[in-house]
């Protein structure tokens, strides 16, 4: 498996904070999670298929029907420049379904120099089954944007610069609609804490095979319901 060399150089630092306006680290996060935008057709990809538990059981194509217990599923995938050997973007999938409940998130972490400076969030709830169709189904959405100087994690929120969060109901196949037209409302960094965002250097860990705690499986994922709850 491929080897990243650790670089040590810290492109947005804590310590700028206290002497930089923020809305101008905000301009620089931009301006850098812009180029990755630009250029990630060109990064190369590798996609991990985690083991964390036996396949969902689906049948119609429009229809959700999963196992009676709780399935599974994680999908992590790395979006590797080649011309400085750098991870510039890890996309974290997880997703826990059981009966006929459904939560996932899909979590984009952007980076530099091997540390974290934007994270994107998208989180989509469906917790009851009274539709069989999924486009009928309630939903309940949600987005986050987290603008930081390093990485994230329930104990260590300090590099919080900014955060921004909105949240929609409805059938799922308004939510986007109604994503899209809500204005975000910025919270305290504190509230970070009342989520669990994995820190990106056990993800880089996964990649660099180091985690001997993290299974690998050789199959190609399932993108069934990955590819219904986030269209991707």
């Amino acid at each position: 498996m491929k080897k990243l060399a650790t670089v040590l150089i810290i492109t947005f630092s804590p310590l700028i904070m206290s002497g930089q306006n923020v809305n101008s680290i905000i301009r620089d996060i931009r301006s850098e999670y812009n180029q990755i935008v630009k250029n990630k057709n060109s990064f190369n990809k590798t996609v991990f298929n985690i083991k964390v538990n036996a396949d969902p059981y689906y049948c119609e194509e429009d229809e959700m029907w999963v196992a009676s217990d709780v399935e599974e599923e994680k999908i992590i995938t790395f979006y590797i420049d080649e011309s400085t050997n750098q991870i510039r973007q890890i996309s974290l999938y997880e997703a826990s379904i059981f009966a006929f409940t459904i939560r996932a998130t899909l979590t984009d972490y952007y980076l530099k120099d091997d540390r974290v400076f934007f994270i994107f969030q998208r989180a989509i709830d469906m917790p009851e089954f009274k539709a069989r169709v999924v486009e009928d189904r309630f939903t309940i959405a949600t987005e986050r944007r987290i603008y930081t100087v390093g990485n994230i994690e329930r104990r260590n929120i300090e590099n919080c610069v900014k955060y921004l969060y909105k949240s929609v109901e409805g059938t799922f196949s308004d939510v986007n609609e109604l994503l899209s037209n809500l204005t975000n409302t910025e919270k305290d960094c504190s509230k970070l804490t009342e989520i669990r965002i994995t820190p990106t250097e056990e993800l880089i860990d996964i990649y660099n095979d180091k985690n001997e705690f993290i299974r690998i499986n050789d199959e190609p994922p399932s993108m069934f319901f990955y590819n219904i709850l986030f269209g991707q």
